[in-house]
């Protein structure tokens, strides 16, 4: 009994030894894998790295493997002092943002605010944005560096997995895209509030386009979980270098420039008023604004020029990254001889300080002015039996009235100057004195402070004995209309312009002269000779976009998949675009079957022809080169292997949307009409066409210019690699037909800027012909007509009407061969003309052997890259 029981403690004994031997040598192997994660490397085991990287984890390689070390977070490119630096400032500086947009939300609201227009909406809208965007701060609160709180464990970095990551960024990108877009139409009110023209109020249709385009750039990011902490943020925004550029900066620089222009054109209009009124003292009421705007115009573009200067940079901040991690993994150096990899820890500073200014600087803006004064003491917070118990009634109205003094609004009308100082200069000062600020937020009825004041100056200053020598109607007949111009009485006036006749100005009055139809900037040869090859190349592009059009549907095409659906949807814009040429047919500038419907009349919104014209011209242009756009974008990713889901139901909805947007809102004042140097109806003004197609092409054509250049490089990569100077048979056409399209794109862009620039000169010559007509001391053969450069006109509308020719050269292919048309017993029946044998391995032969694969992959086009379906085997040749 004895021995069992000492035979089992023995046994109990050696089993205890071997669990503890066991133990020790797990935690030294654990021990020691700790301990090559060097410095401020994390240990985390590499078993499942790929699930890990999905959380957050950013695994260090080396020698080509991924080891058992994550980067920590923050990353090294700050210390961790730096980095509490940046969080404490965001903060508070996000804290105090916040509050000012929360001050002009609730005052500009119907909580405080009794009275509404387009402009209070529109501040409410950018305040609103403001609050959401500096609300992402507040995820911090509570947070530092020191104890790793805002990083979810050490070493790891927020992803859209983690809810408070996602929340915190789409926050942040939702108002920072509503919010600018709402400056940015905030700019535009106000340059035409201050130039005193009247517009409806569109207030609905501004909030819902901005919502519209904000909810798309927001959510669409989600889908492919874009959402993350990069190794320079302090929280949660678009984690790809290319989702911030698409779905942010390009954006932003667009509303930039858009806001800029407009600023420097009130600047201008200030200006004006300044040095007509010949006094110093007028810039006073908009020192603050102009130095708000200054301060606002060096924010947004820091921060843009920041992020471009980052992402230029990108490759050199990877390497010393790189270099950094090598050196803590290799074990014969010393951890002294690593140097961390660094940033300018001031210009972040300035990038981060910049993002939270925004609020401050609108607020500046729009929250210290008498109208916002004015807007408190009318309120109910002001007007209640409360209030009236320590503010005297008196006091108050004096308050209110005070408010509403003659600093706010000087109007040049009868009624109001009984009611201001009668003496014309001090009233004139008055108006100066105010800020352009307070005259963007006045109710839609009242005219322009600044431009009361500028036809008050005109007014005074223009009053010379010409005027009473004006020719009226009367003292002119039909014969006194001299050269081209054509007689029209000009009594109803205001509507025959609406209707399309331009009347002639002479000495400061109307006179019952128009302008001819078609305009005299060319001979009547030259505008035929224009409408022909409009005619001729609109109608070949018209039938080169319906053939692929027919060809990538199902009526042809089996299979379908984002990059069919794409070219589908840019033929059908072609279509549409070039259809606007069919309304032309039959007609021209010499019959009596004129484009003009009558001698000195252009056609404008109120005809029907012209309406649906113009539009169609319009939405197909805005639909088809979008989805250009999105083609190169998808051929790109494709070339590089980069496997996507197909979103071609989202792309289809969203460049729909967009299409309709700047279609159908310049309808509302009427914009399509017939300009001196159109063939057909489109949008009229250029303020119009500058916003709603120009710089949408020009966004457009930078970004497919970049991606097709990204194509051509992995080409050439390719090409260099296979040494084969045969390698680019298959790429010939589709690059040509880039260099085409693209010359195309270019050109007409930079002619409309040339024609917008020359403005001016066009105006004026036009000005001086139609003057020397009416001069009776003048003979008619002394009026230079005048004249615009006839090949630049015909090369502008020649490329127009290139890009279905384009379309057509680069995404032609051997769909038919497979199609229902070549594969029935009709076509089988006409014998071995077209049979399985003719085409065999030329439609679709993806049996490559190994030797022959790359070479034959070279061989093939760009295009045909495109176009590999989720079942095909073919895969885009990859450099690695």
């Amino acid at each position: 009994m004895i021995l069992k029981n000492q035979n089992k403690i023995i046994f109990f004994l050696l089993f205890y030894y071997f669990i503890l031997i066991e133990s020790q040598s797990i935690n030294n192997t654990s021990s020691s894998l700790s301990l090559q994660c060097r410095g401020d490397l994390i240990y985390r085991d590499v078993t499942n790295r790929i699930e890990d990287e999905k959380n957050g984890f950013n695994f260090v390689e080396y020698n080509e493997t991924y080891q058992s070390c994550v980067i920590p977070c923050p990353s090294p490119f700050f210390t961790i002092e730096k980095w509490n630096e940046f969080l404490n400032m965001s903060l508070v500086m996000g804290t105090i943002s916040f509050f000012c947009g929360l001050f002009l939300l609730v005052t500009y609201s119907p909580i405080v605010n009794k009275t509404h227009n387009r402009h209070t909406i529109g501040v409410m809208c950018m305040s609103f944005g403001v609050c959401l965007a500096m609300c992402s701060d507040m995820w911090n609160f509570g947070s530092n560096f020191n104890d790793k709180s805002i990083c979810p464990s050490p070493g790891q970095y927020l992803t859209t997995s983690n809810a408070r990551c996602l929340s915190s960024g789409i926050f942040l990108q939702f108002g920072g895209v509503f919010g600018f877009l709402n400056w940015t139409l905030l700019s535009f009110d106000l340059y035409m509030n201050i130039k005193g023209i009247i517009t409806k109020n569109y207030d609905k249709y501004y909030v819902a386009a901005t919502l519209v385009i904000a909810i798309i750039f927001t959510f669409v990011p989600i889908v492919n979980d874009q959402y993350s902490m990069s190794y320079i943020g302090l929280g949660c925004w678009l984690g790809s270098a290319m989702y911030q550029l698409i779905f942010f900066w390009i954006l932003l620089s667009i509303c930039l420039i858009v806001s800029s222009v407009f600023i420097i054109l009130i600047l201008k209009e200030v200006y004006t008023i300044i040095k007509l009124s010949k006094q110093k003292t007028s810039l006073n009421g908009n020192i603050r604004p102009l130095l708000c705007i200054s301060i606002t115009g060096f924010a947004f573009f820091y921060m843009f020029f920041y992020y471009i200067s980052i992402v230029i940079q990108g490759d050199y901040y990877e390497t010393i990254l790189k270099e950094y991690t090598d050196c803590l993994m290799d074990p014969t150096k010393d951890i002294s001889e690593c140097k961390s990899p660094r940033m300018s820890v001031a210009s972040e500073f300035v990038f981060l300080l910049c993002l939270r200014l925004l609020g401050i600087g609108a607020f500046i803006f729009y929250g210290i002015n008498n109208k916002v004064k004015k807007i408190w003491l009318n309120s109910y917070w002001f007007n209640n039996s409360f209030v009236d118990k320590f503010i005297t009634r008196k006091s108050f109205d004096n308050d209110i009235s005070n408010s509403n003094g003659s600093k706010v609004i000087y109007r040049n009308n009868n009624n109001n100057n009984k009611n201001y100082n009668n003496n014309n200069n001090s009233s004139f000062n008055t108006g100066l004195e105010s800020s352009i600020i307070e005259m963007s937020t006045n109710s839609n009825k009242e005219e322009s402070s600044l431009n009361s004041i500028l036809k008050q100056i005109q007014s005074q200053s223009t009053l010379h004995p010409t005027l009473n020598h004006s020719l009226s109607s009367s003292s002119l007949s039909l014969s006194q209309c001299r050269g081209d111009l054509i007689y029209r009485d000009v009594t109803n006036r205001i509507e025959d312009e609406k209707n399309g006749f331009n009347f002639v100005e002479y000495n400061g009055t109307y006179v019952p002269c128009v302008i001819p139809c078609p305009s005299p900037f060319f001979t009547l040869e030259e505008w035929n000779k224009l409408l022909y090859m409009s005619l001729v190349m609109g109608t070949i592009s018209f039938l080169c976009g319906l053939f692929l059009l027919v060809t990538y549907s199902p009526i042809v095409n089996k299979t379908h998949n984002r990059h069919t659906v794409g070219v589908m949807c840019m033929s059908f814009g072609v279509c549409i675009a070039m259809s606007s040429d069919m309304w032309n047919y039959g007609y021209n500038f010499t019959d009596v079957k004129s484009i003009c419907p009558s001698p000195g009349q252009y056609l404008t919104t109120s005809n029907a022809r012209c309406l649906s014209s113009g539009v169609v011209l319009q939405f197909g242009g805005v639909f088809g080169f979008l989805n250009w756009t999105l083609l190169s974008f998808d051929l790109y990713m494709n070339i590089k292997g980069i496997i996507t889901k197909n979103y071609d139901k989202y792309y289809v909805v969203a460049t729909l949307v967009i299409a309709i947007i700047f279609t159908f809102v310049p309808i509302v004042n009427d914009q399509y009409s017939m300009s001196y140097i159109n063939l057909g109806c489109w949008l009229g003004s250029a303020m119009y066409q500058l916003i709603f197609f120009w710089i949408l092409l020009s966004i457009c054509l930078i970004v497919s210019s970049v991606f097709i250049i990204l194509i051509l490089k992995e080409i050439y990569s390719i090409i260099k690699l296979s040494k084969q100077k045969t390698s680019l048979k298959g790429n010939i056409r589709p690059l040509l037909c880039i260099t085409i399209t693209s010359f195309a794109f270019f050109y007409m862009f930079f002619y409309y800027i040339s024609i917008v620039i020359q403005g001016d000169y066009y105006e004026t010559i036009l000005k001086e012909y139609t003057n020397c007509l009416m001069d009776p001391t003048k003979d008619v053969s002394q009026c230079k007509s005048p004249r615009m450069s006839v090949a630049n006109e015909f090369v502008f509308l020649l490329c127009l009407r290139l890009l279905g020719i384009g379309a057509f050269i680069f995404y032609v292919k051997k769909i038919w061969l497979n199609s229902f048309w070549f594969n029935n017993c009709f076509v089988n029946r006409l014998g071995t003309d077209i049979n399985r044998s003719s085409f065999g391995s030329k439609v679709y032969n993806k049996n490559y052997n190994n030797n022959s694969s790359y070479n034959s992959g070279l061989e093939l086009s760009i295009i045909d890259m495109s176009y590999s379906n989720k079942d095909d085997n073919f895969k885009p040749i990859i450099i690695k």
